[in-house]
């Protein structure tokens, strides 16, 4: 008998299986709680936030990730729980050398010292967050300390098993262990789930299957994507500290950016069917339909 049908993780979301899917009261409290999330994360962000999960490093992690054969959720934890923690990191590095010697050339000499020792770092704290995000995703692959430490000596970089333990408690104390947070693929299945207990006409398996290519790609090219959509939102191709500050609660707004997401993924199904999925988004979650359509031109602009 084939273990992986009994003890395996479906490869995607069942979608509104009869017997098995929310009812439409679940459905409206699941929303409900996860906008609210949504509203508290985007309030406590920064214009610093964020700066870890783009281009080469959200591409490294996705690489990490398929090469240990993680199911979607597991890359997007990761990466997320990589920024918050390099940001930390980072920050109370950065604090510590300057509240520490008085010589400045010394403070410049330390802090090029801990930077040039973060490089060399960065490969098996990527690991590390990968590892954590396969736990939290109760994957029946989850990474041991071993399988870590055979591709890191794979890849050049020899660690033995206790190494990439303690840098895994290293993520885990400098997060204070709040490691779990919702990922944008958590709100996109959410409201794909409504959409299809909505209307059985859109084809659901289809538009999550794309919104994945579609949030990869944008992941990638993130810095593009929301430089442009603070042109169009500000009307300037640059902008005051104040302004950059206001704007980090767009830019970390999981659901508007899920919103956007389905919104352009439908767009590379079916052009002609795009408005009516853009509008049935907007109606879910009370976002404007203009400021989707918005967003999700900008990534299809900028991301195809």
């Amino acid at each position: 008998m084939d273990n992986d049908s009994i003890f395996g993780t479906p490869p995607e979301p069942v979608f509104n299986l009869k017997g098995s899917c929310l009812s439409s009261e679940l459905l409206e409290d699941l929303l409900y709680v996860q906008a609210t999330h949504n509203e508290k994360t985007a309030q406590a962000a920064t214009s610093a936030d964020g700066a870890f999960k783009q281009g080469t490093i959200a591409e490294m992690i996705f690489l990490i990730c398929e090469r240990f054969n993680q199911p979607a959720e597991s890359r997007y934890l990761a990466l997320d729980i990589f920024d918050r923690f390099m940001s930390e990191y980072v920050r109370v590095h950065y604090k510590k050398i300057q509240s520490g010697d008085k010589d400045r050339q010394k403070k410049v000499k330390t802090w090029k010292t801990f930077m040039q020792k973060l490089k060399k770092q960065v490969k098996l704290f990527m690991v590390s967050c990968v590892q954590i995000a396969s736990k939290m995703c109760s994957h029946y692959k989850i990474l041991t300390c071993r399988k870590c430490s055979r591709f890191l000596l794979d890849s050049g970089l020899g660690c033995t098993s206790t190494t990439i333990l303690k840098t895994e408690l290293t993520v885990l104390k400098t997060l204070d262990y709040r490691v779990y947070g919702l990922s944008p693929l958590t709100y996109i299945e959410t409201l794909l789930e409504i959409m299809g207990h909505n209307d059985e006409t859109t084809s659901i398996k289809i538009l999550h299957e794309t919104s994945l290519k579609v949030m990869d790609l944008a992941y990638l090219r993130r810095n593009v994507v929301y430089e442009k959509l603070f042109q169009v939102a500000t009307g300037e191709s640059s902008g005051y500290q104040e302004d950059r500050e206001k704007f980090a609660l767009v830019e970390h707004d999981a659901m508007f950016f899920a919103s956007a997401i389905i919104g352009a993924a439908s767009y590379v199904i079916d052009k002609n069917s795009s408005d009516k999925v853009i509008s049935h988004v907007g109606r879910i979650t009370c976002i404007p339909v203009t400021d989707i359509l918005q967003f999700a031109t900008i990534l299809v602009e900028n991301i195809l």
